[in-house]
């Protein structure tokens, strides 16, 4: 049997979520604060609903892409045990705590939960591109799975918890992932400053890229084995380093922002007795 479909939020993911939907077939229900937004997803099949709650009342399967997991919050409180039975498919960008809130909120009414980030952009939902991180019971992600995989057919289960995504995204694709494409761009820029073009580093960005991967893995393998010596180089010798670095970019005018912090924390874990330690060091620090 079909299961009705809710989207609530009709910013350009939800759109691009609802749309998929309709287009594989599926019975689909918007709702949207502003009900502008739901018309165009009215014209290509879907049933616009004058409320969230009205919306979750029409479906078996409830899809989340609001601002953050806890905006309606209320709304899923007033339906109380009219969400029994149903599943709730968070897909809102949020800190773990607020996927913990609206966990316990549908789960302690007997409704089914699930949790995703959302790893790609709204014009690859429904293609080999789009992945999204799941948590959620096994069994209750095993019922949930053919309907996510219509939206993200990369999608990933990856623990039980269903707040392990919102960790992820924060720490991995928030920190590391956004922070190394800032460093690289604060980089780029210093490079392009000096009277270097764009188009002469193009065949060499591949061999950095083989470069960092490798260092990466090191830096995982250290913190996995609680080996924090220093390999080929210890935090002295990075400070020495970034310091130079530092002042090449400062020499040419260029605010080394990225490369101040990571040098003031470098120096932090010398003061605190990690010099002749490696750069995974900083990791206690």
């Amino acid at each position: 049997m079909k299961k009705a479909i809710a989207v609530l939020g009709l910013g350009a993911m939800g759109s691009a979520i609802a749309a998929c939907l309709i287009e594989d077939g599926a019975e689909v229900v918007v709702w949207n604060r502003k009900p502008e937004k739901a018309q165009r997803m009215q014209e290509l099949g879907a049933r616009t609903a004058d409320s969230a709650t009205a919306a979750c009342g029409q479906a078996d399967v409830v899809i989340v892409v609001t601002a953050t997991p806890i905006d309606l919050a209320a709304d899923f409180k007033e339906l109380g045990e009219r969400l029994k039975g149903k599943t709730v498919v968070n897909l809102a960008t949020g800190r773990p705590s607020e996927v913990q809130a609206l966990d316990q909120i549908v789960s302690g009414v007997g409704a089914k939960f699930v949790n995703g980030t959302i790893q790609c952009f709204p014009p690859d939902i429904g293609t080999e591109n789009a992945v999204i991180l799941f948590g959620a019971d096994e069994k209750i992600w095993r019922d949930a799975e053919p309907i996510l995989r219509k939206i993200a057919p990369q999608s990933t289960y990856i623990s039980a918890r269903s707040d392990v995504p919102n960790v992820l995204d924060i720490g991995l694709t928030g920190t590391f992932v956004f922070g190394a494409g800032a460093a690289f761009l604060e980089g780029l820029r210093f490079v392009v400053n000096s009277g270097v073009s764009v188009d002469e580093l193009r065949d060499l960005i591949p061999t950095y890229i083989a470069g960092q991967s490798k260092f990466i893995e090191g830096l995982f393998e250290s913190v996995a084995a609680s080996d924090y010596q220093a390999g080929g180089a210890d935090l002295r010798v990075y400070a020495r380093a970034t310091g130079i670095f530092q002042q090449a970019q400062e020499d040419i005018g260029q605010p080394p922002r990225i490369l101040k912090a990571l040098r003031e924390q470098i120096l932090s874990s010398i003061e605190l007795g990690g010099g002749d330690r490696g750069f995974a060091a900083l990791f206690n620090h």
